[in-house]
């Protein structure tokens, strides 16, 4: 017997993000419908007694409702269909990590110890890692500078690009 592999989900609960627009959302669905209601005639039915057939109706109705509630919930915070297509920029990723290595770089630069050739070589190689193309002024400290104010402004762009892909 093989059992269906479920469905994937618009979000994992690792998303802790989506997880809690997904438990707010819910919560007004419910809130919004007869389910608590719906939940407390079950109780009544329950404690005195009536007929199994009411109590399951009751039970099942209860059932469609959270269902139908928790279907709208996922809907609503899932990514659209363009946003899924586009799940990561490699561009933003680049940009993001140019940015990352200059303003370290100036933050060396910025403390009263000089920086040696062991950093300016880690960090020409690190450089090169991100991007074998990207052409890097010489190193000092109004070029890294300027460097600095680029890169982020680029990653600015850059994040601005990857947002507009995700709508």
């Amino acid at each position: 017997h093989h059992t269906p592999s479920p469905t994937p989900r618009g979000f994992t609960s690792a998303n802790k993000p989506r997880t809690m627009a997904f438990i707010n959302r819910l919560h007004d669905l419910l809130k919004e419908s007869d389910f608590n209601q719906i939940i407390e005639e079950a109780q009544h039915a329950s404690t005195n007694n009536e007929s199994e057939y009411i109590l399951q109706a009751k039970l099942e109705r209860a059932d469609n409702i959270m269902t139908s509630c928790m279907l709208q919930a996922e809907w609503s915070i899932i990514p659209s269909k363009r946003a899924c297509s586009h799940p990561w920029s490699p561009a933003l990723i680049a940009a993001q990590r140019k940015k990352g290595l200059v303003s370290n770089l100036l933050l060396v630069m910025k403390s009263p110890i000089p920086i040696c050739q062991h950093i300016e070589s880690r960090f020409l190689r690190n450089a090169r890692a991100i991007d074998p193309s990207w052409e890097l002024p010489s190193i000092t400290f109004s070029n890294i500078q300027r460097l600095a104010h680029d890169t982020t402004k680029d990653a600015k762009k850059a994040l601005h690009q990857a947002q507009l892909l995700r709508r």
